[in-house]
C-alpha cells in the first residue's frame, strides 16, 4: 500500500483525534473526556521541537472537524495529511506504521502507537485519560511516553 510506505519513509507523526461518542454520548464525555484544542497544539509544537522534517498524518472519527480547525494546531508550512475512507482496521495498520504518535485518551489511539514499538519512537499522550473520579488511577500509559495535560 502507498499510503504506508510513504509513512514509513518519513519522519512521521501519526495524530489521532477521538470525538465521536465522546462528544455524541453523556456517559462517555463524563468517563473520558475530550482533549482540548490545547493539548494538540502543545503536542504538536512539542514534536515539532524534538523532531525534525517531519510529516503529520491525522486521523480521526471526525476528520471535517480536525480540517476546520487545522489553523490552530498546525502552521501553513507543516506537511498534513488527513487519512480519511478507510476502515478502523487499515487506519490502525497505518498509526502503527508511523514514526512517532500523538494520541487521543482512546484505547485506539494507544493501539495504535504500542504496535508500532519503535525503541526510538516518541509517543505523547494526554494526562489525565481519564476524567471521572473513579478512574482516576488508572493510567494505561507506559512511562516512557510523554504526557501533556488534555
Amino acid at each position: 500500500m502507498k499510503l504506508k510506505e510513504r509513512i514509513q519513509g518519513q519522519n512521521s507523526i501519526a495524530l489521532h483525534i477521538r470525538r465521536g461518542d465522546y462528544i455524541s454520548n453523556h456517559e462517555a464525555m463524563n468517563t473520558h473526556g475530550v482533549c482540548s484544542l490545547n493539548y494538540y497544539i502543545s503536542s504538536v509544537s512539542y514534536v515539532k521541537r524534538m523532531v525534525a522534517n517531519i510529516s503529520f498524518f491525522v486521523f480521526s472519527d471526525d476528520i471535517q472537524w480536525c480540517k476546520e480547525n487545522a489553523r490552530e494546531i498546525f502552521n501553513s508550512d507543516d506537511e498534513v495529511h488527513y487519512v480519511e475512507g478507510n476502515s478502523q482496521e487499515v487506519d490502525m495498520w497505518l498509526m502503527s506504521a508511523a514514526k512517532h504518535h500523538i494520541i487521543a485518551n482512546s484505547s485506539f489511539s494507544w493501539w495504535g502507537a504500542w504496535l508500532a514499538r519503535d525503541a526510538n519512537n516518541m509517543t505523547i499522550a494526554p494526562i489525565p485519560w481519564f476524567d471521572k473520579k473513579e478512574l482516576s488511577g488508572f493510567d494505561p500509559c507506559p512511562e516512557s511516553w510523554i504526557r501533556i495535560k488534555k
